[in-house]
C-alpha cells in the first residue's frame, strides 16, 4: 500500500471531559491500530503542533491528506463542517459512529462502521478488522472520494467571467477571423508574412482557441477549468505542451508525454486512438514522477495529423480540471453538449494547422479534413 496519511475529523473537547476521554479511546482502541495495520500515518487535530491558526491547519490537513476518517458520535457542530470540506474537495471519508446513534439526514446514505466498547468485541478486535476492511476498499479504489457536486450536474454557481465570454461567442469570433484571414486567396496572412509577423498571428490565434477550450465544458469561461495544448516533435515522437492557459506551475507547462504505447497517458491515447478522451481521476496517472497533478483530464486529438510529420504541428488540446469527476463521461459526452463544443475546437486547431502550413512553411495550400460530427467521440 505505501505510507498514506490519514487526518481524524473527530470531536476534542477539554482535556478530561467526556467526551474527549472517548474520542481517545476511538482513537486508541479502534483507529491506530488499523491504521498501523494500513500503514498508515494518523493525525488529529490536537497532533498538530505548528504555530498558527487551527482552523487553518486543519484545512490543510484536510486537503493534503489521502483519506479522513470521521468520529460522528455526539453530532460535534466543528466535525460536521470538516466532514463537509474533506467531501467538497473528494477526499474519501470513513465514519465511525456510536451504536444507537442516528445518523444526520444527509449522511443517512453512507456507510458507516458502527461500533460499542463491548469487551469481547474489543478484545476479538472486531471494530479494529472492520475498520481495515474499510481502508483496503478505499486502496482498491485508488483513494478515491465521492465528490458530492458531480451529481449535480454541470451547472454549478462558479464565479464566472460575463456571458460575453460564452464559448459560442468565442468559436464565432475565430471563425469570422478566420474567413477574413482566408479572404482572396489569403491577402491578409501574405501580408503579416511578409511583414514578419506570421508567427506572432498563429500564436494569437492557438492562444485563442486554447481560451475558448476553458468554456468547451460548461460554455462559459471560469478559473475552474485550465488548459493546454501541444505539439508533436516527430523526431522524438512526443507530444510536448506548446501554450497553456491558467494557472500552471513549471511541471505542467514543461510536461511532455511519449507516444509509445508502454504506460500511455491519456494524452498519448488520444493522440493514438484519434478519439476524445475522458479521465475523471487522475490520481496514478503521472504518480510515478511525483508532480503535482490537476483531477480530471479531457484530451482531443486533432484531425490531419500524422506521426511522421516533420513540421510545427498542434496536435491535440488538454482540458484539466481542479476538481474531480467533473467532466461528462465516455459514453455521456455523445449526448452532451459539451462533446459538440470539443469537436468543435478540434476544428478550429485542424483549419488553422492547415494555413499555418500554406504560409509559414510555403505547402501547398490543403483544405483540413472535414470530421463528421460525432467522429471524434
Amino acid at each position: 500500500m505505501g505510507t498514506k496519511r490519514c487526518f481524524v475529523i473527530s470531536p476534542i473537547g477539554q482535556e478530561g471531559s467526556d467526551a474527549r476521554n472517548h474520542a481517545d479511546s476511538v482513537l486508541k482502541h479502534i483507529v491506530r491500530p488499523a491504521a498501523e495495520k494500513c500503514d498508515a500515518i494518523v493525525l488529529r487535530a490536537d497532533d498538530l503542533r505548528e504555530p498558527g491558526r487551527i482552523t487553518e491547519q486543519v484545512f490543510q490537513e484536510i486537503l493534503t491528506t489521502d483519506f479522513c476518517i470521521a468520529l460522528l458520535t455526539g453530532q460535534n457542530p466543528n466535525v460536521f463542517y470538516e466532514v463537509a470540506i474533506a467531501q467538497f474537495v473528494g477526499k474519501p471519508v470513513i465514519f465511525l459512529n456510536q451504536k444507537g446513534e442516528v445518523m444526520p439526514f444527509d449522511l443517512k446514505d453512507m456507510r458507516c462502521l458502527y461500533y460499542d466498547f463491548d469487551p469481547k468485541a474489543m478484545d476479538d478486535r472486531v471494530y479494529e478488522k472492520q475498520l481495515v476492511d474499510y481502508v483496503r476498499n478505499l486502496e482498491s479504489k485508488n483513494w478515491r472520494g465521492d465528490n458530492l457536486l458531480e451529481h449535480l450536474g454541470h451547472d454549478l454557481p462558479m464565479r464566472s467571467l460575463p456571458d460575453s465570454y460564452s464559448f459560442e461567442k468565442m468559436a464565432s469570433e475565430i471563425r469570422s477571423t478566420l474567413a477574413r484571414l482566408e479572404d482572396n486567396e489569403g491577402r491578409l496572412l501574405h501580408e503579416y508574412q511578409q511583414e514578419g509577423d506570421a508567427e506572432r498571428l498563429f500564436d494569437g490565434l492557438y492562444s485563442s482557441i486554447l481560451y475558448a477550450s476553458r468554456a468547451a465544458i460548461t460554455g462559459v469561461v471560469h478559473g475552474l477549468f485550465y488548459g493546454n495544448m501541444m505539439e508533436l516533435d516527430a523526431a522524438k515522437r512526443q507530444l510536448r505542451v506548446r501554450y497553456s492557459a491558467g494557472p500552471y506551475n513549471d511541471e505542467i507547462i514543461t510536461r511532455s508525454f511519449g507516444l509509445g504505447r508502454r504506460r500511455e497517458g491519456v494524452a498519448t491515447i488520444a493522440f493514438n486512438s484519434r478519439k476524445i478522451q475522458v479521465i475523471n481521476a487522475m490520481g496514478d496517472e503521472l504518480k510515478e514522477k511525483g508532480e503535482a497533478r490537476l483531477n480530471a483530464m479531457i484530451c482531443i486529438p486533432v484531425p490531419g495529423i500524422r506521426e511522421d510529420e516533420k513540421s510545427r504541428q498542434i496536435v491535440l488540446l488538454n482540458i484539466d480540471s481542479g476538481r474531480a469527476n467533473v467532466f461528462p463521461g465516455q459514453e455521456l459526452l455523445r449526448a452532451d453538449p459539451a462533446g459538440a463544443r470539443l469537436e468543435m475546437l478540434a476544428n478550429l486547431v485542424a483549419r488553422v494547422n492547415a494555413l499555418y502550413k500554406w504560409i509559414v512553411e510555403g505547402a501547398r495550400r490543403t483544405d483540413p479534413p472535414a470530421t463528421p460530427q460525432g467522429g471524434l467521440l
